[in-house]
């Protein structure tokens, strides 16, 4: 096997990304289609924006703005609908596949090149960020070059590889507020690699964030009022949320046995393999962070998405381990078989919307169901922020969505998720509680006496 890598290298560094980046192409493609989130909504919300808004902060989307800017060119190159506008989100998925492949091809040869990005290519979870409008991917593609900037001055030591960490490092913390974590990665890194004087280069990347920082600090300070009791369970939803293993049925019990068993064979290269210091790094280092603050109270545990670089950390260490130990062949197979268990139960909740954490809404159906009741021109509104910016994604000119302020005396549609109390000595009310096709949502129309 080691002699066909060596002899075929440079057509398999050309041709192989290609092969995966297509065929991460056709995994988010089923699910580009489905029914907008109420986050996804948020995020197209405020790409609709002006760009003076979008860069004063005060919108539902609490992150920094580069996400924004750049989902709000994307729409205003090729529109808002949610097929093109997901389908950025697959190409940033593409961006992170083709530079993870040589950033460790670089470091690790062609074999764990081809398995890392290999798996990585088939993570379910992964899958799953490439087919939604939110910032997963661009974030895992600029972890992935920062890392390998960093990389590359660290074995050349040219300035060029230095100025270009830094530019993109910047763009990180733009992207998402836990892009901190990405730094603290390297900068462990770099003391571990004893090249200490580079850390004052992160000096840079902190100032050009500045503008922004009063807006992370009342974002955390929001967040730490939310926090509850810290809670092991909570680990264990995040662990079955990252490998897509959440089932139901007669899988369940596969689903959790493939869990144990992938959590021992991640643990074992874990704890087997210490050179491959950066990318167990870039596991561990996130993920006890947040179970650090979340123990302490300081912070919610966020979303599974947000520790994007710890969940495409895993995938690729764990290729690379596998690749670098030549010896007992059969265990390392049997590792490969369990790995590919659970990229395909996994794909099989993805695409089935068993999982929790992919769970859709269905608002794009309320309007099949207003059409078929309403008249032309008759507003739809809702009291409920996040069904609002769900329905408004899919708002028409005949139907437009509004919110309770801006109804006048003109009829209009209400939406609710739950039975709404409505006074009837105002409005005569026609219900239609059993919808044809959206089966979350209840539908009234009225109408002033």
């Amino acid at each position: 096997m080691n002699k066909f890598f060596r002899e075929n290298q440079r057509k398999i560094c050309i041709l192989f990304p290609v092969l995966l980046g297509l065929i991460y192409l056709v995994l988010c493609l089923p699910r580009l289609s489905v029914s907008i989130t109420a986050d996804e909504a948020r995020l197209d919300f405020a790409s609709r924006l002006s760009f003076s808004e979008i860069l004063s902060g005060d919108y539902e989307y609490s992150q920094p703005p580069l996400t924004v800017f750049i989902f709000k060119i994307w729409g205003t190159l090729f529109d808002h609908n949610i097929i093109t506008t997901r389908f950025l989100s697959t190409i940033f998925g593409i961006i992170t596949i083709l530079f993870t492949f040589k950033f460790v091809n670089y470091k690790y040869k062609t074999k764990a090149a081809c398995l890392s990005s290999a798996l990585l290519t088939l993570c379910p979870f992964f899958v799953y960020c490439g087919s939604i409008i939110w910032f997963c991917t661009l974030f895992a593609a600029l972890f992935v070059i920062s890392s390998f900037l960093l990389q590359l001055y660290l074995d050349n030591r040219e300035k060029k590889w230095l100025i270009l960490y830094f530019v993109v490092a910047t763009l990180g913390i733009w992207t998402h507020y836990l892009f901190v974590l990405v730094w603290l990665v390297h900068i462990v890194y770099l003391g571990i690699c004893k090249r200490y004087k580079e850390l004052l280069g992160f000096v840079a990347p902190i100032l050009l964030f500045a503008p922004w920082f009063h807006v992370m600090v009342s974002y955390f300070a929001g967040a730490h009022k939310t926090t509850t009791d810290f809670q092991l369970s909570s680990l264990a939803n995040f662990w079955t949320e990252v490998t897509g293993l959440i089932s139901t049925g007669a899988l369940k019990n596969l689903a959790i046995l493939i869990i144990i068993t992938y959590t021992i064979v991640f643990a074992f290269l874990l704890f087997r393999n210490k050179r491959q210091k950066f990318f167990a790094l870039a596991f561990i280092i996130p993920m006890s962070t947040i179970v650090i603050l979340c123990a302490l109270r300081v912070m919610p545990l966020p979303p599974a998405r947000c520790l994007i670089c710890a969940i495409i950390s895993m995938p690729v260490f764990m290729g690379i381990a596998i690749a670098r130990s030549p010896k007992k062949r059969w265990r390392n197979l049997s590792f490969i078989v369990i790995i590919a268990a659970s990229s395909v139960l996994g794909l099989f909740n993805l695409y089935g919307d068993n999982c929790s954490a992919i769970a859709c809404s269905d608002a794009d159906r309320v309007f099949l169901d207003v059409e078929a009741f309403a008249l032309e021109g008759e507003p739809i509104v809702t009291h409920e922020q996040d069904l609002f910016v769900e329905l408004k994604f899919y708002e028409t000119d005949s139907h437009p969505v509004i919110s309770p302020d801006e109804v006048g005396e003109s009829d209009y549609w209400l939406v609710a998720t739950s039975e709404a109390t409505i006074d009837k000595d105002v409005y005569d009310v026609f219900s239609n509680a059993t919808l044809n096709y959206s089966k979350s949502y209840y539908l009234y129309k009225l109408s002033r006496k």
